[in-house]
């Protein structure tokens, strides 16, 4: 088992502090393409505090920096923000399901390594909550990045929907199904399988599920 550590940490909000830093994160990175629309992030938004969302937040180990947050809400208490805006699919409808939103990186050198670890830290609080699927929407051309981690169309067409939570800028709607991640990601060779299942990340969130920690079961398999 690789054990690799991170030049940040990433973990769930637990404070009024910290959610104060993901707001400001939000604001800045949704006000460069969307100024008027990042005023409304400024301040938390009610999803931050719902007992079925999980807000993450990456921080700088060098000097305590804000550098990537997401925010993770599953349908076991209540509707996805999606399901506002679109009925969702028997299949999504039948299952459990959680839908990452707010999901910004900062920019700089290490925009892609923050961004593949918040991804990780979603897929293992997914494992975590024995979520059968997590969806996303993706305003093109963004929905590239999730169509390269093997995301597929919801909806058959790949038809976009105007979201009211993202400024009813359509989005492609795109779902991934959990429990066969890593064997496809292992039969495509995908190159971030051996980040994602055969290291050991003590930077980020561990989660608990029954008698085991969620990273150290991913990687057994």
């Amino acid at each position: 088992m690789k054990v690799e550590y991170l030049p940040f940490t990433i973990g769930r909000v637990r404070t009024p502090e910290e959610l104060a830093q993901c707001t400001r994160l939000r604001k800045d990175r949704y006000g460069r393409h969307l100024p008027q629309f990042a005023l409304k992030l400024a301040f938390p938004e009610p999803e931050d505090s719902r007992n079925s969302s999980f807000v993450f937040l990456a921080t700088s180990k060098a000097d305590g920096s804000p550098v990537a947050t997401s925010r993770l809400q599953t349908n076991i208490q209540a509707p996805l923000p999606l399901e506002h805006a679109i009925l969702l699919p028997e299949y999504l409808r039948a299952s459990r399901v959680a839908e990452a939103t707010r999901f910004v990186v900062s920019g700089g050198t290490q925009a892609r390594t923050v961004r593949t670890a918040v991804l990780k830290q979603l897929y293992l609080a997914c494992v975590s909550l024995q979520v059968d699927w997590i969806v996303i929407g993706a305003r093109p051309p963004l929905e590239k990045l999730y169509l390269g981690l093997m995301f597929q169309d919801a909806f058959p067409g790949a038809s976009l929907v105007p979201l009211p939570y993202a400024d009813n800028i359509p989005h492609r709607i795109l779902a991934l199904r959990i429990p066969e991640l890593e064997r496809r990601w292992r039969m495509a060779n995908h190159p971030l399988y051996d980040f994602f299942f055969h290291t050991f990340h003590p930077d980020l969130e561990q989660f608990e599920i029954p008698g085991c920690n969620a990273q150290r079961q991913i990687m057994q398999g």
